[in-house]
């Protein structure tokens, strides 16, 4: 039987290689201001956009006004989305539908510590954003059409 490494470490082993391919590229993981949960927020509309939310199995309450931002009681409502102290942490789409690329607003998250996109058509290269993600603990994305090389 081969050698079994745990999400955990391929998580962290993958945030280390994004950081130093950043650092080599004159990115910084971590810019500007903190996020915000209307980060949160831009960040999964810009999920639901990239990856034909309107066709996902299961998107209630995704597809709400857009002109406000929601608050944390109205988001956490979100199918697959779970949302603590006014920011989210969560985020279960696995077997969902979700097609196209993963946005690289999606490391606007810097809360989430768990993610799971697994069992989707996504496709595409993974966005060297996700490196942001500094507090996930769990990252799920087999069974999707994803290429190594960063964009």
């Amino acid at each position: 039987m081969g050698n079994f490494v745990s999400p955990g470490a391929m998580a962290a082993a993958f945030r280390r290689t994004c950081l130093l391919l950043m650092g080599g590229l004159g990115y910084w993981a971590v810019a500007g201001q903190p996020s915000t949960l209307e980060d949160d927020w831009l960040a999964l509309i810009a999920l639901y956009d990239s990856t034909d939310g309107e066709n996902w199995t299961f998107n209630s309450n995704w597809s709400g006004s857009r002109a406000v931002v929601p608050s944390p009681e109205q988001l956490d409502s979100w199918y697959g989305v779970t949302v603590t102290n006014g920011r989210v942490t969560e985020l279960r789409l696995y077997h969902n539908n979700l097609a196209g690329p993963i946005p690289p607003a999606l490391g606007n998250l810097t809360e989430l510590s768990y993610l799971s996109l697994e069992g989707n058509p996504l496709t595409g290269p993974m966005p060297l954003q996700i490196s942001r993600l500094l507090k996930l603990e769990e990252f799920r994305l087999r069974g999707n059409f994803l290429t190594l090389h960063y964009s």
